[in-house]
């Protein structure tokens, strides 16, 4: 398939960005370093699907939490995704970084229950950003059940085959990259 440029994906990370931002001011323990960047990426893809790595995003273990966005059941069903954000949290401080959120009730020696309370954190962005698209005037998407495991996602996520490019957030908190947001989206029709 040959590749459909979008020309709101820029929007539309933006929009992610601003979704996490908005988490980030509801608390008051974590502070980022600087306004978080927005880089441009091609997709890495695994046995058709958005290749799912932390290791890759910190070089450090991580646990990464997606999800990917369709239009109707049908595509749901069919794998036919118009895209996939993921969220990748370093291991490094996971506990504080967690808690500052008010994620409290976990073991943070534990991987499933970190995984969990990130999957809580994911879902929180995933729906806010969802909400973002829809006051921006994209049709309404519907959220494939997200997911989380540490260091990556083993099936990787579905997302559309016409697009080779995603962009990256990077969230820094005391100079250290602690959270990324990925997005891919192909070109959404307006209500």
């Amino acid at each position: 398939m040959s590749p459909k440029i979008n020309p709101d994906l820029e929007i539309q990370a933006n929009l992610l960005k601003d979704a996490i931002k908005t988490k980030f001011k509801a608390q008051e323990r974590l502070i980022l370093s600087e306004d978080p960047k927005l880089v441009k990426n091609d997709i890495v893809e695994y046995d058709k699907k958005l290749k799912i790595s932390a290791l890759d995003k910190f070089n450090n273990p991580g646990y990464a939490c997606g999800s990917s966005f369709y239009k109707s059941e049908g595509d749901k069903t069919a794998h036919k995704a118009v895209g996939a954000v993921a969220l990748y949290f370093v291991e490094k401080e996971i506990g504080p970084f967690l808690k500052a959120f008010g994620y409290t009730d976990f073991n943070d020696e534990e991987p499933q229950q970190i995984a969990e309370k990130c999957l809580e954190f994911g879902n929180i962005i995933l729906e806010a950003f969802q909400q973002e698209l829809s006051q921006k005037g994209y049709v309404s998407l519907l959220i494939q059940e997200p997911v989380c495991y540490r260091n990556g996602l083993p099936k990787g996520l579905d997302f559309s085959f016409d697009q080779y490019e995603k962009y990256e957030i990077h969230f820094l908190i005391s100079g250290e990259k602690r959270l990324v947001a990925e997005l891919t989206m192909t070109q959404l029709p307006k209500k």
